[in-house]
């Protein structure tokens, strides 16, 4: 009987990790959504305020949208619920069509002023993108538990903190995809599980979108493939439980994966 219990124990440890990891990484997402909000709220600001210089009885709308996306912007980034998600889609939403009413009636009045509607369609996107993505979080926060969430943030400081080339259980390497950037991962054994972080690289600098996520140890397989043209990296696979991707990695780098999950 107690085989049976440890391995529900281990499901519900993996399942309890990976709800962590996934808030992780959504929560890093509305941070750059606030930055976002923030930034259409000062680029409305501007606008409403041109529009207010041309006629007074024009793009007060743009000013107060502009002010409500910097408000919630900053509460986004500060209280991060789920309830936020809407306010934020609702008010990009009202600017957008604000903006794309402006525009057709600019040129049914054949104003000089016409505007470009590009902006109003990317705001309304924008919009229901955000508004896509309640659902999703407010599952996250419900499932979601305080001391695992704790726990997941001290693994992953340590991981951030920790030297890849001095670390014995730790990894790094760069996963590639046609059309998209490549991701710098670190990955770390936690007792039988590997704690997988990556960052895009843009430019060669990692960027803010994160993902993050843990597998079995007894699921994670490295496959070289030879030697990557004009440098010392190695061409390989990883697979991480139902996640396979294409990877350049350092020889050294190798031989430890290759250790970490024999």
């Amino acid at each position: 009987m107690a085989q049976p219990q440890a391995a529900v124990s281990v499901a519900s440890r993996i399942d309890r990790l990976n709800v962590a990891a996934a808030l992780h990484q959504f929560e890093k997402a509305l941070n750059r959504s606030a930055w976002g909000s923030m930034a259409w709220g000062a680029f409305s600001i501007l606008i409403g305020a041109f529009l207010v210089s041309k006629n007074p009885r024009v793009g007060w709308i743009n000013l107060i949208a502009g002010g409500l996306l910097m408000v919630e912007g900053l509460y986004e980034k500060r209280v991060r619920e789920p309830q936020v998600i809407k306010v934020s889609a609702a008010t990009l939403g009202l600017l957008g069509l604000w903006n794309l009413a402006g525009f057709a009636l600019a040129m049914t009045a054949h104003s000089r002023f016409v505007g470009h509607p590009w902006i109003a369609v990317v705001q309304l996107i924008g919009a229901w993108n955000t508004y896509a993505s309640y659902s999703r979080y407010a599952a996250l926060v419900a499932a979601s538990d305080p001391g695992t969430k704790m726990e997941l943030q001290t693994m992953l400081d340590q991981l951030l903190a920790a030297d890849p080339a001095t670390t014995p259980e730790m990894v790094e390497f760069t996963s590639h995809k046609f059309g998209k950037n490549d991701v710098r991962w670190r990955a770390r054994r936690v007792d039988d599980l590997l704690l997988f972080r990556g960052n895009e690289v843009v430019l060669g600098r990692k960027n803010s979108k994160v993902e993050c996520f843990f597998v079995p140890r007894q699921e994670v397989k490295l496959e070289l493939k030879g030697e990557k043209s004009l440098s010392r990296k190695q061409k390989a696979t990883v697979t991480a439980g139902n996640v396979q991707f294409k990877t350049t990695i350092a020889p050294e780098m190798a031989q430890k994966f290759i250790t970490l999950v024999g």
